[in-house]
């Protein structure tokens, strides 16, 4: 057999071997990687998918973050809710619950009038922080409702003229001090002064 065609046979089987192993002579000519080579990432790819990531886990860590910073800010508010009902003297023994959310307050406790209800109310309402307010606060363990059912029972004594705090208290056989627990008294009688004396 010529040397030629010695080489050429040797070309061919060389090429048919190329072909069975899976590689493919590309449009130039050069035969192409195994398509393992193509499937593993290049490190460019592997440092990429963090990055795209990054994004998304600052807006995850912000978001927490003003979270921890409302709570902070809600125990703050009822901190001074509290602070500001044991600086008035009719209210300071009354153990008050408040708790916030986002500014919203809501009151929970138990108070012996209806003027201290309202009175309550009335404080924490005008405290910086507080867009609303939610009054659940009892009194003498009776919910209040749109039409005062916690007064139902009430009953009152007119002052006259000479009239003094204990007096109407033996009057009426309560103590004083629930005269002035229930009328939120800081001052001297009135003649014509309403009073709740139970």
């Amino acid at each position: 057999m010529p040397l030629r065609a010695v080489f050429a046979r040797a070309g061919a089987l060389l090429l048919a071997g190329l072909l069975g192993a899976g590689c493919t002579p590309d449009s130039s000519g050069t035969p192409a990687r195994p398509d393992s080579t193509a499937a593993s990432p290049s490190p460019s790819t592997r440092t990429a998918a963090p990055a795209r990531n990054a994004p998304a886990q600052a807006v995850s860590d912000a978001a927490a973050s003003r979270t921890i910073a409302q709570r902070l800010a809600d125990a703050s508010l009822v901190a001074r809710v509290k602070q500001a009902l044991v600086r008035v003297r009719s209210l300071r023994r009354f153990p008050f619950s408040p708790s916030a959310m986002d500014g919203r307050l809501t009151l929970r406790g138990d108070v012996d009038t209806q003027a201290q209800y309202r009175r309550a109310e009335r404080i924490v309402r005008g405290l910086d922080g507080v867009s609303s307010v939610t009054n659940q606060l009892t009194v003498q363990g009776r919910a209040v409702g749109a039409n005062g059912s916690a007064e139902e029972d009430a009953v009152y004594h007119t002052v006259r003229r000479g009239d003094t705090l204990s007096e109407i208290a033996r009057a009426h056989g309560v103590p004083t001090r629930q005269l002035r627990a229930l009328n939120d008294l800081s001052g001297t009688l009135r003649p014509g002064q309403r009073l709740r004396v139970r």
